[in-house]
């Protein structure tokens, strides 16, 4: 059966982070380049703040989060959703509820595994069918946008939900201060200064409907068409590359030709031209290695194209929300498309000379962009790149 990706309309959006929940309030923020303060320090997550003064459990954050977010998503599609069933939520988390190891609920009960948190959603949502997790760390809600796009792809569903959350997570933060990866000061990606990655959270989820949507609803409403309104749909999921270094557990392949053949299937797949894509948004976490590799990546990948697109990183800002951050990159793409801007590179103060690629690094700048990359990479080799149009 042949694979119909760019048929995939993401029609609905929600989120939870620290700038807000909606498209607006969030891209406002990030073109104004707010980052929240605490105590004079910068503080990329609000959330993780208010959160430590509160005796809520790491379960019910992380059900509190999608709910919003799903819900948030569900109300901005503005569907009927009593109209609909067996839809399919594909939920992407890095570390998911590990945390609540270390708590006295889990202690007592042992009833926190990830997989319980989809029987939680079905009975929030009743038409919610079958529930996919992915767990591949910092990729795994862009796995999951990737998934839910072939469900419809290939024809086996009409609408799917995806995205992906992680709540700030202790486990995360000692295991990247073990690896002297985690800077004090925040995130600054592809800055001569930088240090690690800023432990963050959040959440997002979209509607993903294939183009000619003909759902059938019920048996009393099966004569009634549920056309996609085009005009409405943020994006086009145009196409993937999924593809794994088998290198090492934690550290990224220098050689990063895993990451060039994921960049590349993905525009084979959008059946597009490499010179046609306007922006990339990188993966940037700050990290010294990282950065120099995926920079050295992209510049390798379009180097035969004449000019290499203008590359953003959304880490300095929202810091790196673990598997949820694949699907805050998404939102990002779509704020661009949305705004007609590219967002400055918050943290990036003084360019790495090391690296060539083309940095939005002062200001923001307006931009038609009709094709955006986006690069998102795990521990254990995890390469994802996502191609969406306008």
């Amino acid at each position: 059966m042949k694979k119909y990706i760019n048929n995939v309309l993401i029609t609905g959006l929600g989120a939870v982070t620290p700038f807000g929940c909606s498209l607006e309030s969030i891209f406002e923020k990030v073109l104004d380049l707010q980052i929240i303060q605490e105590g004079g320090q910068e503080c990329i997550s609000k959330m993780v703040i208010n959160r430590s003064h509160s005796m809520v459990t790491c379960k019910e954050l992380f059900l509190c989060m999608c709910k919003d977010a799903i819900e948030n998503a569900i109300a901005d599609w503005g569907k009927d959703r009593m109209k609909f069933f067996d839809v399919p939520l594909i939920l992407g988390s890095g570390l998911g509820l590990t945390d609540a190891l270390g708590e006295q609920s889990y202690k007592l009960t042992g009833s926190n595994f990830l997989s319980e948190i989809g029987d939680e959603l079905k009975k929030t949502y009743e038409f919610i069918g079958s529930v996919y997790y992915f767990s591949n760390a910092c990729a795994a809600s862009s796995q999951a946008v990737c998934y839910g796009a072939d469900l419809i792809g290939y024809g086996e569903k009409e609408i799917a939900i995806v995205g992906g959350v992680d709540i700030y997570s202790n486990i995360a933060k000692a295991g990247f201060e073990r690896l002297c990866s985690l800077d004090q000061t925040g995130c600054h990606p592809f800055d001569a200064g930088r240090k690690g990655i800023s432990v963050g959270e959040g959440a997002a989820f979209f509607i993903l409907e294939s183009e000619s949507s003909n759902t059938v609803i019920s048996p009393l409403q099966a004569s009634e068409s549920m056309h996609v309104n085009i005009d409405k749909s943020y994006a086009r999921i145009m196409g993937y590359g999924s593809t794994n270094d088998a290198f090492d557990v934690v550290r990224m392949d220098t050689q990063g030709t895993q990451i060039i053949r994921a960049m590349e299937q993905a525009v084979t797949m959008g059946n597009i031209k490499k010179q046609q894509i306007t922006a990339v948004i990188a993966h940037g976490t700050g990290t010294k290695l990282n950065d120099k590799v995926e920079a050295k990546q992209i510049s390798c990948f379009f180097r035969d194209c004449g000019k290499i697109p203008y590359v953003v990183a959304p880490k300095g800002m929202f810091g790196h929300t673990g598997g949820a951050s694949g699907a805050i990159s998404l939102l990002y793409a779509i704020g661009i498309f949305q705004y007609h801007m590219l967002p400055a590179i918050p943290g990036l103060v003084n360019k790495d000379q090391e690296i060539s690629i083309p940095l939005v690094d002062r200001e923001s700048m307006k931009i038609e962009a009709k094709y955006i990359l986006i690069n998102c990479f795990a521990f254990g080799g995890s390469n994802v790149v996502l191609l969406v149009g306008k």
